[in-house]
């Protein structure tokens, strides 16, 4: 029950890095040329009530002494219910998960979809359930600033 709770909270912990890292320089300042040649700087225009459905893949491997491989597949959908100034406010909704995951010679599987689940993701149905269940709140500049 420890292993697994504690796994838990490293997938948190890695979902919640992964989303808060920004590529090489501020996002604010990434643009690309144009066929002309000059700098287009792409910003983000969804309107309220827009979705988006989005397929997330996370795929982690760590080396060394407590050697970690995780592959998790996640079909959200993105909905935008509001926006004040530059900053949009997103509902997420989990759709499905699945995830295989080996650390240090224990191995889990799970998939939100399937009925049978092995006692290993049985243990971590109800705190999946609970995230797919209530939706996740998001702040996003029009930047794409999180």
């Amino acid at each position: 029950m420890k292993k697994s709770i504690l796994i838990l909270a490293g997938f948190i912990l890695l979902f919640n890095l992964s989303c808060s890292k920004t590529p090489e320089g501020k996002v604010s300042e990434q643009s690309i040329k144009s066929a002309e040649g000059d700098k287009v700087l792409i910003r983000l225009k969804p309107q309220v009530g827009d979705v988006q459905k989005t397929l997330m893949t996370i795929d982690v491997t760590s080396e060394g002494a407590q050697e970690m491989n995780m592959k998790m597949r996640m079909n959200l959908d993105l909905k935008v219910i509001d926006k004040e100034e530059d900053v949009y406010n997103y509902q997420i909704s989990y759709n499905s998960i699945k995830m295989n995951m080996n650390m240090g010679g224990m191995e889990m599987s799970y998939d939100s979809e399937s009925e049978n689940q092995s006692i290993t993701s049985g243990i971590i149905d109800g705190p999946m359930k609970t995230l797919m269940e209530k939706p996740v709140m998001m702040k996003m500049s029009d930047k794409g600033e999180v």
